[in-house]
């Protein structure tokens, strides 16, 4: 569900044809329905590990992207 880039590899950071599809999947959830999806892998066996999160509600799409590594602030 991801473009190419030119290279022919999925384009895993803008995922625009998923994002289309989660906003479509969101118009026939009930108000009070949740989708919850979490995915994790990596690349040809390497790092960095791909780690994303959707949830789809009705009309509403949250993107978490779990990949990145930040700083914890005392």
């Amino acid at each position: 569900m991801y473009e190419a880039q030119e290279n022919s590899l999925p384009d895993y950071e803008g995922g625009i044809v998923t994002h289309e599809f989660l906003r479509t999947l969101a118009s026939y959830l009930e108000p009070d329905e949740e989708f919850d999806i979490q995915t994790a892998g990596f690349t040809k066996c390497r790092f960095p590990v791909l780690a994303k999160r959707h949830v789809v509600r009705n009309d509403e799409v949250l993107h978490a992207d779990l990949s990145s590594h930040e700083p914890i602030k005392r």
